[in-house]
């Protein structure tokens, strides 16, 4: 149906390729042909989406390891909080729970796996990007309309450039939302559940960064560091880091502008601590 949609619209750049296998041995497929997709002289972006049915089971979560760590590409992975949450205690979901519990020591290396599902998307999400070639990631949570969650779309990136784009996605979708529900219709209006309003979002994702600096281990950090923090962290975008973040957090006093640039110069400077 696709290609043929294609051909209508006059699409003749893309390659649509049907595989009905397992996911692991479709990834091993997906490694063996692009793992060196840099070496035939031509560029190709690769962005893989894993959305597996129910919870990333251990070998699934170890074979997308294993492609993310030796290709270069983009991944947005759907962590399905309700169904760890479902299953992880429940008695008669005997099978589900041995394949979270050993996900939670095996993949995680936790050494029990009496952990909280936020504990081990924490640790998803941190030996992705420690131990492959992804290095940023971000998360945005999917919830009912009754306000429960039900999944995160956690997308990890090795580019910081890709970090900026996706944050502004989600930016011209959600606005200054961190999260999703159904029931939403404007994504600029208040929050439905708990009536934040820009404002009030701006002033209370400012305060997640004031912590983080107060509680960091540097001195000082250079304007790439505190954009990263915020384009993961908060639900900033980059337009929006030098006027809701730097400058109030300098008329605050909570950082002091280093001066080895001109003082309109954001970008480029260092920034104290003070604490």
């Amino acid at each position: 149906m696709y290609r043929n949609k294609f051909k209508e619209v006059g699409i003749s750049n893309i390659k649509l390729i049907y595989n009905n296998a397992d996911a692991s041995d479709y990834l091993a497929v997906l490694e063996r042909d692009f793992s060196n997709q840099f070496t035939d002289g031509k560029m190709r972006s690769i962005l893989l989406y894993v959305d597996p049915y129910n919870y990333v089971s251990l070998k699934l979560a170890n074979s997308i390891y294993h492609f993310v760590k030796n290709t270069y590409c983009e991944m947005i992975l759907n962590y399905d909080s309700n169904d760890f949450i479902r299953n992880i205690n429940h008695p008669t979901a005997i099978e589900k729970r041995n394949e979270i519990r050993a996900l939670v020591t095996n993949f995680c290396g936790f050494d029990n796996w009496n952990k909280s599902e936020e504990e081990v998307r924490n640790k998803l999400k941190e030996k992705f990007v420690s131990e492959t070639k992804l290095m940023y990631k971000y998360e945005v949570k999917m919830m009912t309309t009754r306000n429960g969650t039900l999944y995160y779309l956690i997308y990890f990136t090795p580019s910081l450039k890709g970090l900026e784009k996706i944050k502004d996605a989600t930016w011209k979708v959600f606005g200054f939302h961190n999260d999703f529900s159904s029931s939403r219709i404007d994504r600029m209006t208040p929050d439905l559940f708990n009536c934040t309003d820009e404002t009030d979002a701006f002033d209370d994702n400012l305060k997640i960064v004031k912590n983080y600096l107060k509680n960091s281990n540097f001195n000082e950090l250079s304007y790439d560091s505190i954009l990263v923090y915020c384009l993961e962290n908060t639900v900033f975008p980059k337009g929006k880091v030098i006027e809701k973040v730097i400058k109030p957090l300098l008329e605050d006093k909570v950082l002091i502008k280093k001066g080895l640039f001109q003082k309109n110069n954001y970008t480029k400077d260092l920034y104290i601590i003070v604490r």
